[in-house]
């Protein structure tokens, strides 16, 4: 059982760095937006994630 002292180190932990969250923000934005205009494909997925970030 973890005491309340250790939740917020191990939360702290667990949470990536800001910068991280952005760029996984702007790919799935990316995705979400080729999928709303009908043009996802394998290669705007692959660009999304190595490109476009």
């Amino acid at each position: 059982m973890t005491s309340v002292t250790n939740t917020s180190r191990d939360l702290g932990e667990l949470l990536p760095a800001a910068p991280d969250l952005i760029k996984v923000k702007i790919v799935l934005f990316k995705i979400a937006m080729d999928i709303k205009g009908g043009t996802l494909t394998v290669a705007s997925t692959l660009r999304a994630v190595f490109v476009g970030a």
